[in-house]
């Protein structure tokens, strides 16, 4: 919505906005599951069985026509290709792609116009930004076509993967502000008729309206609980401790954030149904979700995904296979993933992550060096007691600072064994610093960021 719609959306009274939001969810409806959507979603309802070696042909005939395609329609490449003496034939292989030096964030954010592709009418195209995470977001081109292809594969590998499908009732739990800022009373959520799904706001969620987020999920009895993990994992401690019953969804499908083993085994116990992980960005260049016997699947159609690091948790270097308006070919995501080589007990032949670890600029670093994950990390706080959340801040390697959203009930004796098990963890040589704070903000999407590096930035 634009920003004259945003002022009339925020002065309206809800029912106005019940019906904008369902009118706004007719038009992506439309978008993304109009079109291809279907001829899309029974093709990779039917590549997930191919062999890995069928497999590995599609994506390389994939691979072939998105280069050539880049190097006669988008300026980057036209010119990297020439500059480096290279034609898209000469990449004969997945294992050729090292040919191509590797795509930085700030090569397009400077100049997003030079990867527009020149055979795409502007007409067709559609333009978005990214969510800016950690900062300014990037500018994405793609048609109606690349939306198709992305909701098609949500359909097929992580909808149903999880045993539902599209239509059937849906609580959303995502960044968008669909309730105004100042709101201080309920409803805390719009309902989108067009996708019969009710748009929960990520931004309201105190400890004294969680009341009504969970009289309204009971109300609603979800099929299907979307979110992010840290705005589901509050739901599920907040039904914890409160012993709340009866909110008994189909399947909880988490993106956007790194699943903490604890984390997941919480919002499982609460909500008594599977949750399933997934993984891809807004540049549409990599996606991996988990299958019914808990598979982290790499879709090989999507994209390519390339590990590259020394260690076992390795940095995602991704090339998508199917926007044609705004190819990313060997882009730096700064995600970081364990590849395993190893067959999933689905009889899938699609390859395997162990796990998804967030971001590298989330690690921290010690004095020598070493990295610790965000997941390594996060085990630190899986027995804390009497703390609602906490975010760790690193702006050099020999401190951190822990800020702690405490309960009444937190005491000393709890704020010595986080201490004793972070330092644990970290060794002795890194300084720990602690500050309680009423809150800990998200990012301007409402992503929650479990560990924020400094290192490097000015």
């Amino acid at each position: 919505m634009g920003t004259l719609l945003d002022i009339i959306y925020n002065r309206s009274p809800v029912f106005i906005q019940n019906i904008m939001t369902s009118g706004y969810g007719y038009l992506i409806k439309s978008r993304r599951y109009g079109g291809n959507f279907s001829r899309f979603l029974a093709n990779i309802e039917k590549s997930q069985y191919l062999s890995s070696e069928e497999l590995k042909q599609l994506q390389l005939n994939k691979l072939h026509i998105m280069l050539m395609h880049a190097y006669e329609n988008v300026p980057y490449y036209s010119k990297l290709f020439k500059k480096l003496q290279l034609r898209p034939n000469d990449i004969k292989d997945i294992r050729d792609l090292g040919k191509i030096p590797i795509l930085e964030k700030e090569a397009v954010r400077d100049n997003p116009e030079e990867f527009r592709a020149r055979n795409i009418s502007k007409l067709e195209i559609l333009k978005y930004a990214t969510g800016g995470t950690t900062g300014t977001p990037l500018t994405i081109y793609l048609t109606r076509e690349t939306l198709q292809y992305n909701y098609a594969m949500y359909e097929s590998r992580c909808r149903r993967w999880a045993g539902v499908k599209l239509g059937e009732r849906t609580a959303t739990f995502l960044g968008k502000r669909v309730v105004p800022t100042g709101t201080v009373s309920p409803p805390f959520w719009r309902y989108n008729k067009a996708l019969n799904q009710v748009y929960f706001s990520s931004f309201h969620m105190s400890e004294k309206n969680l009341f009504y987020y969970i009289q309204a999920l009971k109300k609603f009895q979800p099929r299907i609980v979307v979110g992010y993990v840290s705005t589901i994992y509050t739901l599920a401690k907040y039904m914890a401790d409160y012993g709340v019953k009866g909110i008994k969804p189909k399947a909880i499908l988490v993106s956007s954030e790194t699943l903490f083993d604890w984390q997941k085994r919480l919002i499982e116990l609460q909500f008594g149904c599977r949750v399933f992980n997934a993984y891809s960005q807004a540049e549409y260049a990599g996606f991996i979700s988990e299958c019914e016997h808990g598979g982290l699947h790499i879709s090989p159609e999507y994209g390519i995904i390339e590990f590259i690091g020394d260690n076992s948790s390795k940095q995602m270097i991704c090339t998508g296979l199917f926007n044609f308006a705004m190819p990313f070919i060997r882009y730096r995501t700064c995600d970081v993933a364990i590849p395993m080589d190893k067959k999933c007990a689905c009889g899938r032949d699609l390859a395997l992550v162990k796990s998804i670890e967030g971001r590298s600029d989330d690690m921290l670093v010690t004095p020598d060096g070493s990295m610790i994950s965000p997941a390594s990390m996060s085990l630190a706080f899986e027995f804390a007691k009497n703390i609602k959340e906490v975010q760790i801040i690193q702006d050099s390697p020999e401190k951190i600072t822990l800020r702690i959203v405490r309960k009444p009930s937190y005491s000393q004796f709890n704020h010595n064994f986080i201490i004793d098990e972070v330092q644990r963890r970290l060794g002795s040589s890194i300084r720990i610093e602690s500050e309680f704070v009423e809150k800990i903000p998200r990012t301007r999407i409402g992503k929650f960021r479990f560990i924020v590096s400094n290192l490097g930035k000015t």
